[in-house]
């Protein structure tokens, strides 16, 4: 294993691990720790800087730590919440490791104190947390390279996954790695809306897994919108809960909770400008909001905004797959995605079985020029973010995205193979998103009811029949299946039902 300094050196570098984690995130931080912990070899390669980027660091995380007897109310509640496509078994697994593993961070982490016990439920400030774990990280042995972008997953001759390689942002040159297992955490993406912290988000782990041969779940649920100032991509929504809404015309919009008022605010937003002011938040909650969540107020008093008494604009900011519950397809409780060797952790992977709806390739990177790529950004952006395209959904205009970036996969395909620097970076994410966008259109025209955030107005209703799961995969072609959800799928047989394809006709 070359040194830190021999690598930086390099304009190639070959690398072995036993575990390759890419992605430097919450979820890519407590893989790389577990294996090595568990005596591994780890690497880490992270597109920015491990403790720094991604939506975690930008944010406050919450963790769904509760008590063995506190358990299953919550399950049944979220199960009912989630259109009854979660697992339950998946849902007790998770709250019994953030049980097990949250108490880590009492060392490090200063935990508000509720009856003379550390209240580990409270929402953990971002920043702090990725700096405690990336420490944590490089005191386990775990080599962290940061700026070093993973393009493409290296397979064995049977199609198991052998590593990976990349490029190098600030050394220049490229890197490959050779490991017995590769975790891809690399994120959801928010298909570039401007939400804090995600740009660099752009599936690149979604891409690689699909060219792979792996599949997707749940990624028509990727329409979850925050409410932000419009001149700001700081998207903190407790504050929003307590506000007074007005549209264009100058009337009160009865905001009752984020359920109902997000999708009165996104048809008021299609028709003119929504303001809004924090009237409502009591004083006490006003006084801990500097400490609690102080990146929301600095915007506003920039402009020199008082929220609690001036009405200032806002808007829907798209979060994607990364609130959304979309992703890769796990195929066994060791999250792995049904491709030998190959792992996926955190908002890449589909939290369906959590949360139901309530977060070698045909196809390359692609020799475009700069201007072609940053057009076909911004076309999937629009597609992807419009409130009336993506929000407030039709099959009609689904159906007109999905050809527009069917037309920009087509472009895609028809180019040269991008280098490996910078530009062929910025090609190979336009792929990736083109290829994340289509995967979600897919899903949503093949969902044809209303179920969590998934809402389409052409069939507002939810549809017993469609307590399935909607599995997606491919490229240049894209397949889309549907299956029951485990817990309903032993009562379907015994009913004599079908278990996945199509309705059958009456």
């Amino acid at each position: 294993m070359p040194t830190e300094k021999e690598i930086r050196l390099a304009d190639h570098v070959d690398l072995t691990a036993g575990v390759l984690v890419i992605g430097g995130g919450l979820a890519g931080a407590w893989a790389a720790l577990s294996a090595a912990q568990h005596g591994a070899d780890v690497i880490l390669v992270d597109k920015g800087y491990c403790g720094t980027s991604g939506v975690t660091a930008t944010a406050g995380v919450g963790h769904w730590y509760l008590p063995p007897e506190a358990r299953a109310a919550e399950v049944a509640a979220r199960t009912s919440a989630g259109g009854d496509l979660t697992e339950p078994d998946w849902m007790y697994r998770t709250m019994e490791v953030a049980w097990q593993r949250l108490p880590e961070l009492d060392p490090y982490y200063p935990w508000p104190v509720r009856d003379g016990r550390p209240n580990r439920a409270t929402s953990v400030r971002g920043p702090e947390y990725m700096r405690v774990m990336r420490a944590r990280v490089r005191r386990a042995g775990v080599t962290i390279l940061d700026h070093h972008p993973a393009t493409e997953l290296l397979l064995h001759g049977d199609g198991s996954v052998a590593g990976a390689s990349g490029i190098r942002l600030q050394q220049g040159g490229t890197w490959a790695c050779r490991a017995s297992a590769v975790i891809l955490a690399t994120g959801g993406t928010a298909f570039l809306s401007r939400l804090l912290g995600a740009n660099n988000n752009t599936a690149d782990g979604h891409l690689m897994a699909a060219e792979a041969g792996a599949g997707f779940s749940g990624m028509e649920f990727s329409c979850f919108y925050t409410v932000a100032a419009a001149h700001s991509t700081m998207t903190r929504a407790f504050p929003f809960m307590y506000g007074t809404y007005r549209d264009c015309d100058g009337n009160e919009l009865p905001f009752k909770s984020f359920q109902i008022g997000l999708p009165m605010i996104a048809r008021a937003l299609v028709r003119g400008p929504v303001t809004v002011v924090l009237d409502q938040m009591p004083l006490r909650t006003r006084e801990r909001l500097a400490h609690v969540q102080p990146n929301f107020l600095l915007p506003l008093l920039r402009k020199g905004i008082d929220p609690f008494k001036d009405q200032f604009p806002v808007t829907l900011r798209g979060e994607g797959t990364i609130r959304g519950t979309g992703g890769i397809a796990l195929a066994g409780p060791e999250c792995q995605v049904g491709v030998e060797g190959l792992y996926a952790a955190g908002d890449v992977a589909s939290r369906e079985p959590i949360v139901g709806a309530a977060s070698t390739s045909d196809a390359g990177p692609h020799a475009l020029t700069a201007g072609d790529i940053e057009a076909i950004r911004g076309t999937v952006s629009r597609e992807l973010n419009d409130i009336d395209k993506n929000m407030l959904r039709t099959g009609d205009g689904l159906h007109r995205s999905l050809a527009v970036l069917d037309d920009l996969w087509t472009q895609l395909v028809s180019q040269g193979t991008g280098a490996a620097d910078r530009d062929g970076l910025r090609a190979r994410e336009a792929a990736a998103l083109v290829a994340a966008g289509r995967w979600v259109l897919n899903s949503a025209i093949a969902r044809e009811e209303s179920r969590g955030m998934h809402h389409r107005i052409d069939a507002p209703d939810r549809d017993p029949w469609f307590t399935r799961r909607v599995i997606t995969s491919g490229l240049t072609t894209v397949l889309t299946t549907l299956a029951p959800a485990a817990q309903h799928q032993a009562a379907e047989h015994q009913a004599g039902k079908p278990l996945a394809g199509e309705r059958v006709a009456s």
